[in-house]
């Protein structure tokens, strides 16, 4: 109630909420409008108590914030009416002041949050779900997981007919026996080997036997995290990046380096806007853009990965390197994880190429100052910044 309130005072301004309460106190005064007022203050103190008591939510996280806050629209709705009421209630001021003060309290608002409801150019949520469809194999089934990912990929793909071959899928609904109900008239060709999505329960299913009955029909992508407490997924199957999303591949099978990373630059995720600009941390636009920078790390992430599974190939350590290189100056507040991890790339292309001593030292002294101070790979990579050091010396 502390944070509505707060958001009250923003929306409508200090003004507005004088009005508001005189407008109520006015109407609940007198005896032909007292119904009206009790009546409307009821159906407000109802929607804040139960809407609260049933989506208690951490809003000092800002997206949650920015979520919760679209519904205090409605009582939102409410305030206004009684701050016109109290306007109609002044009856000591001339007509027209009060119209005066009515187009004041109505315009104020609107001229003071004019900048940051401007979105006629935002393009960063429509072209976040075309680019996740557009980066699909052909014929795939694209499993998804979060109201961003889910909502964007199915709208394209139900409403705008983008990539019709693409079936999606979101995981959390499978969990209810009435989707698989769903899926089996709508998607007859998608197999579901069970009668829901869970981990325990008569007729469940795993993650892992969901992709085994279908990855050797069509390839399957996953958009967004494993639902927790499942990790039969995770074990036996790879993600390669592509674009957005991963493509779900045996853990077992051998990985073609070059056709992944040759699929991956094409599949980078393209926006109009200019992903250098941060969105507000209260917005769906704000999680879009972390995903861009983070399906081009994870670029880099993933030479790296493969460098150190084959016993530090110099030509993926170089690729990894020259990924990081590529994408930190571009970031406007680069994560400090990015340069532990050039750090890494550097570090063991040192072993051969005596240039990467230098940009190693660097990348790692960063992440001392910058990253968390519980980290438990500190002492590791201050010794091995003093070997660096020494070697450069030397």
């Amino acid at each position: 109630l502390v944070y509505y309130a707060r958001d009250l005072v923003h929306q409508v301004t200090w003004i507005g909420v004088a009005l508001a309460a005189w407008g109520l106190a006015h109407t609940v005064r007198q005896r032909d409008t007292r119904v009206f007022g009790v009546t409307t203050f009821a159906a407000y103190a109802a929607f804040l108590l139960v809407f609260h008591s049933l989506a208690n939510l951490p809003l000092d996280e800002p997206l949650i914030h920015g979520v919760v806050a679209r519904f205090w629209q409605a009582p939102n709705l409410v305030v206004c009416l009684w701050a016109g009421l109290g306007v109609a209630a002044l009856t000591v001021i001339p007509v027209r002041a009060q119209i005066a003060v009515a187009l004041t309290i109505a315009g104020v608002p609107a001229l003071l949050h004019a900048r940051s409801a401007r979105h006629h150019d935002e393009y960063i949520v429509h072209d976040y779900g075309a680019s996740m469809l557009r980066a699909a194999s052909a014929n795939a089934l694209m499993l998804t997981r979060g109201d961003l990912i889910t909502n964007t990929t199915r709208y394209f793909n139900s409403i705008e007919k983008v990539r019709p071959d693409v079936r999606v899928l979101d995981i959390e609904l499978l969990t209810f026996p009435w989707m698989t109900r769903q899926v089996e008239r709508g998607m007859p060709d998608v197999v579901l080997p069970g009668s829901y999505y869970g981990v325990t329960g008569q007729g469940a299913y795993l993650m892992a036997d969901l992709i085994a009955a279908n990855i050797k029909r069509r390839p399957v992508f996953m958009c967004g995290v494993w639902k927790p407490g499942d990790g039969s997924a995770a074990a036996t199957y790879r993600r390669l990046p592509i674009g957005l999303c991963d493509r779900l591949v045996p853990a077992a099978d051998a990985i073609d380096v070059d056709a992944w990373a040759s699929e991956n630059a094409s599949t980078m995720p393209a926006f109009r806007n200019d992903m250098r600009i941060t969105p507000g941390d209260n917005t769906w636009e704000r999680v879009a853009w972390n995903d861009y920078w983070e399906a081009r790390h994870r670029r880099a992430y993933t030479f790296l990965m493969l460098a150190l599974e084959r016993h530090d190939d110099p030509v993926l350590l170089q690729r990894a390197a020259e990924s990081f290189d590529d994408i930190i100056p571009q970031h406007p507040a680069p994560p400090a994880s990015w340069y532990k991890n050039l750090g890494i790339a550097r570090t063991r292309l040192a072993a051969t190429d005596g240039a990467s001593v230098a940009p190693a030292i660097a990348a790692f002294t960063y992440y001392l100052q910058h990253g968390p101070s519980d980290d438990g790979d500190r002492p590791a990579i201050m010794q091995t910044v003093r070997d660096l050091q020494q070697a450069l010396v030397q």
